[in-house]
């Protein structure tokens, strides 16, 4: 049986703030033995879409990045583009941007912020996975050079995996776009030739030669593409056409199988995740739409987590956030799921179900969902 540890959010003096107690956490969580002097440490996060408001505030990223220089360690924040390449956070560039508007910066860190994709979010190694659904996924070749993950995760919900926590931010957030694309698609991208007038814009701003007009329309060679979407979101016509996926145990399956290649790839006894039970959103920044939006949160603020178990931690979120009371006017309360021990994620995606994802992580050796919950003061 794993263990969780757990501090609340409740603060009666300023040695009972959540940034004094989240330093306790990573005592309890033994941390200090975990990561040695010298090591380089990857502080895994998601900096938020342009016009969230429920992001992790920075400065709880800032106690993390402390604590690590503190154990005499090398810390570096870490994320990756976003899936579309036109998008808001679809290459380096524009996602420092966002991260600095929401107050991500060397300055406010106090560690660098690498974008360990590359500008395009091409800057990747291929690894074989027997997955449920993968059989390969694209790992970015920075991440190969940490010594060390700490995954920060604002944990919320999710239309697709009905919950987003330490498992996704790991199986999303540390790979290329061709594995977000293929988490998220059947195929790569083909083209509707009765639709496409061979207008060529698809060509100017495929990113690895990928398209070429033949013959009046565009034609794309699927073992270059890497799945970036450029072209179908310039396409004025739409002639370029891809299956996605609409089932959510597929999705899931799906990013189970990139959480195992990573984890397999770095070890899984190379990760600590902390899992911060703020501001629970109903639904993840990436799905409210591209410029985003935040809701009001469904439960009161209930705390931060820690455990080296990915399974447990996502496990015992999900179960502290269905024991919570719902915040009146929050989308939980719309949905009926007002009362405490209400199955919160289930009444907010009825046709999805959150156990399946922690079964198949389970499966897969990821962990375990049997834990023992462990509260600090």
């Amino acid at each position: 049986m794993s263990t969780v540890f757990m501090v609340d959010a409740r603060a009666r003096s300023s040695e009972e703030s959540l940034v004094r107690k989240l330093e306790r956490l990573m005592d309890k969580a033994d941390l200090p033995n975990l990561i040695k002097p010298g090591d380089s440490v990857a502080v895994k996060t998601h900096m938020g879409a342009p016009l969230t408001t429920r992001y992790l505030r920075p400065f709880y990223v800032r106690t993390v990045v402390d604590y690590v220089k503190r154990l005499k360690a090398k810390p570096t924040v870490i994320e990756t583009t976003g899936l579309g390449l036109l998008d808001p956070r679809g290459t380096a560039k524009k996602y420092l941007e966002v991260a600095l508007m929401h107050g991500f910066s060397k300055e406010t860190l106090g560690a660098e912020i690498l974008i360990i994709d590359g500008e395009l979010g091409l800057d990747c190694v291929k690894v074989n996975v027997d997955g449920f659904k993968l059989k390969e996924i694209s790992i970015p070749k920075a991440l190969l050079d940490f010594d060390f993950i700490l995954n920060l995760t604002h944990f919320k919900g999710h239309e697709m995996t009905v919950f987003s926590g330490a498992i996704k931010n790991i199986g999303v957030g540390c790979v290329g776009k061709e594995t977000k694309y293929f988490i998220h698609y059947l195929n790569k991208p083909s083209v509707d030739v009765a639709l496409c007038n061979g207008c060529g814009e698809c060509v100017k701003v495929c990113p690895v030669k990928a398209i070429s007009i033949i013959n009046g329309k565009a034609s794309l060679n699927q073992d270059i593409c890497y799945g970036c979407k450029a072209c179908q979101a310039s396409c004025p016509v739409k002639a370029l056409k891809s299956v996605r996926i609409t089932d959510s145990s597929e999705i899931q399956l799906r990013v189970v199988d990139a959480t195992y290649g990573v984890l397999k790839t770095v070890g899984l006894e190379k990760i600590l995740n902390l899992n911060f039970l703020i501001e629970v959103d109903w639904r993840c920044d990436c799905e409210h739409q591209q410029l985003g939006w935040s809701d009001l949160p469904i439960v009161p603020d209930i705390g931060i987590l820690a455990s080296k178990d990915i399974v447990a931690i996502d496990k015992a979120s999900i179960d502290l956030v269905n024991s919570a009371p719902a915040i009146p006017g929050s989308q939980a309360y719309e949905v009926g799921a007002i009362n405490p021990n209400s199955d919160k994620f289930k009444m907010l995606y009825p046709k999805a179900d959150w156990m399946f994802m922690l079964k198949a992580a389970e499966e897969a050796g990821l962990g375990s969902m049997k834990y023992t919950l462990v509260k600090i003061r």
